[in-house]
């Protein structure tokens, strides 16, 4: 098998930047590609079907063949060819295609070089497989592997991230554990932090960014994460005092990487003062926001939460949940057999700090009906001398689990 000089080439810029990056962690869909730059010009002629087809590799068919072999193509494989095996003999490419679809390619795009159109007998049968087949132009080979290689680290960095803070939040870790975590997340972070979770206010209102760190200067240090479907941020500082200003810093920060914080609710952690402790501040952050979700308030910090600082960390106890479902489950039964909205008035009801008038007054009832269903919902939920408390913990809970 003969190699033509540009297959060479392009190999070989393959081989020096992505040897043994095959095998990435988390594969992607053909579709997921067809969003970057270089790809734009692709046209979908066949295989619509496939889009969603797992891609693992991106490699490059562009040599004569008198054999046919494609023993080198794997399962999964994405092909760039010029179709140069076939420049004199265009009966080659169904054949050539068939043979593809045998090794359970993920789709094909081919650069019109020497052929404008394909044959119909190959475009017939992509459909009936559903293996995607593209044109395109002008784009070069080698920096479609680039592009398509460099999503795929990108994402697998993300995913591994996730991972890194899932486990860096885990329960039950010793605080050497912790650090070592935070060093593997990131190098670069400083031992004194705050950080900061967002989330949109609606739902793809804004664009998520990558992981977008912001150059360390002057001893403080940011970087963002894509994480539970919002942003995370870490702001990181050498010294304590540099974390003075850090939450305003961290909202120019959020606006920088292109948030608009009108569009985001964000939770903002107390200040921690050493690595181990930084699964805490995360954690604030994340319980920061979802109080700013339950609230519809904007930007709140951790530390003017109060007595809502303790109820989120409630929401990740089992037993706790259970008790929760257990009591949810009662008042909604009689809701359900009396129609009495029993939930509506209690979450008036605590929002008022159990002021009986204020509350009828929110939901237009008469007072004695608040009270009556207080009384209701007490004696279903069989609660003792503190009924009141567990009552405010209970729908507060609630509310922040459907926040």
């Amino acid at each position: 098998m003969q190699h033509h000089p540009f297959y060479v080439i392009i190999v070989g810029i393959y081989n020096v930047f992505f040897e043994g990056k095959q095998g990435y962690l988390f594969m992607i869909r053909v579709r997921e590609i067809l969003a970057l730059e270089p790809l734009a010009e692709f046209k979908l002629l066949a295989g619509a079907g496939g889009l969603d087809h797992m891609l693992n590799n991106v490699t490059i068919l562009d040599y004569e063949t008198d054999s046919m072999d494609f023993s080198a193509f794997q399962k999964g494989d994405f092909i760039l060819t010029s179709l140069f095996f076939a420049k004199d003999d265009p009966s080659l490419i169904t054949d050539a295609f068939r043979a593809l679809l045998r090794r359970g390619i993920a789709g094909i795009a081919v650069k019109t070089v020497f052929y404008k159109a394909l044959p119909q007998d190959m475009l017939r049968l992509a459909d009936a497989m559903s293996v995607p087949v593209f044109t395109y132009h002008t784009a070069f080979m080698e920096d479609i592997i680039l592009a398509i290689h460099a999503y795929m680290l990108a994402k697998e960095q993300r995913t591994l991230a996730v991972m890194r803070l899932d486990a860096l939040l885990g329960l039950g870790r010793a605080p050497s554990a912790i650090a070592e975590s935070v060093r593997a997340l990131d190098a670069m972070l400083y031992p004194h932090c705050i950080a900061a979770f967002a989330t949109p206010r609606k739902e793809a209102a804004a664009q998520v960014p990558q992981k977008l760190a912001v150059p360390a200067s002057g001893g403080q240090y940011t970087v963002f994460y894509p994480y539970q479907g919002g942003v995370l941020a870490l702001y990181t500082a050498a010294e304590q005092g540099r974390l003075a200003g850090a939450e305003e810093a961290l909202i120019q920060a959020y606006t920088a990487c292109g948030m608009d914080p009108a569009a985001w609710r964000i939770g903002i952690s107390s200040p921690c003062h050493a690595y181990d402790a930084f699964d805490a501040a995360i954690r604030e952050g994340l319980y920061a926001n979802r109080v700013c979700r339950c609230l519809n308030a904007s930007c709140l910090s951790y530390a003017a939460l109060g007595v809502y600082r303790f109820l989120p960390a409630l929401l990740e106890d089992k037993s706790a949940l259970a008790q929760l479902h257990s009591a949810l489950a009662r008042l909604k039964q009689f809701e359900a057999e009396t129609g009495i909205p029993l939930l509506s008035t209690l979450a008036a009801y605590t929002a008022a700090h159990g002021s009986v008038e204020q509350a009828a007054k929110q939901i237009f009832q008469h007072p004695n009906t608040v009270r009556n269903r207080v009384k209701k919902a007490r004696a279903l939920l069989s609660l003792g001398e503190d009924w009141y408390e567990e009552l405010f913990i209970l729908m507060g809970m609630h509310a922040l689990e459907n926040a």
